[in-house]
């Protein structure tokens, strides 16, 4: 399935798109090749890769992890995805959330925006690891 990206917003540092057909959004760095110039407006046609990863909970009270934006090559990340230094996106108040060793056995999940900070073992690697983490020890 294709995707009809369309520009909503260009700002300094980001251009934001929607979908057309479907209204998926995603922020992008502007300046990418596959943008073409077509009736007046700025589009991006996209091959949707796979589908956006299920939000991971993160606390009872409800807060979750969302995935990183996707990149115009349709990038999404998978449960099989390594963690990196920025995971994705806090779902309550849209801060990056930043992934940072902070002992000898453990690492901790720190929101940039409200300062939400979680530790996990130094043994989890993937996305569907932290997912089984939290699962458990949330009881979800």
């Amino acid at each position: 399935m294709k995707h009809d990206w369309i520009v909503l917003e260009v700002g300094n540092w980001f251009t934001e798109y929607e979908c057309k057909k479907c209204e998926k959004k995603f922020i992008e760095e502007p300046d990418s090749d596959k943008i073409k110039p077509e009736s007046g407006c700025r589009e991006i046609i996209m091959k949707c890769g796979k589908q956006t990863m299920t939000p991971i909970q993160l606390t009872k009270e409800g807060d979750h992890l969302l995935e990183y934006p996707p990149s115009v090559e349709g990038w999404h990340t998978e449960e099989s995805s390594d963690l990196s230094l920025v995971l994705g996106l806090h779902d309550i108040c849209m801060g990056w959330v930043d992934f940072n060793q902070t002992t000898k056995t453990h690492f901790a999940l720190v929101c940039r925006r409200c300062k939400l900070r979680l530790v996990i073992p130094l043994t989890i690697k993937t996305f569907g690891q932290l997912r089984k983490h939290f699962n458990k020890l949330l009881k979800v």
